[in-house]
């Protein structure tokens, strides 16, 4: 999904769905963890993209209160 289309859908996303995601892409990130940890993973960009996703979603809840 491109930057603005995700920007999107986090400010149009309920609250629960938000929170649902963040917690989808931290276990997604944790596995990477471990593969790299383990020597499976190859080097790439994709920790960095949810690393960023997950900070977008916790800024729109910290706006929204939550």
């Amino acid at each position: 999904m491109k930057q603005k289309d995700f920007l999107a859908w986090v400010k149009a996303s309920p609250k629960a769905e938000l929170i649902a995601r963040r917690l989808q892409l931290s276990e997604e990130l944790m596995k990477s963890r471990f593969k790299r940890a383990s020597s499976q993973a190859t080097p790439g960009h994709s920790d960095v993209v949810v690393r960023r996703s997950i900070a977008r979603i916790n800024t729109e809840l910290a706006i929204r209160g939550a």
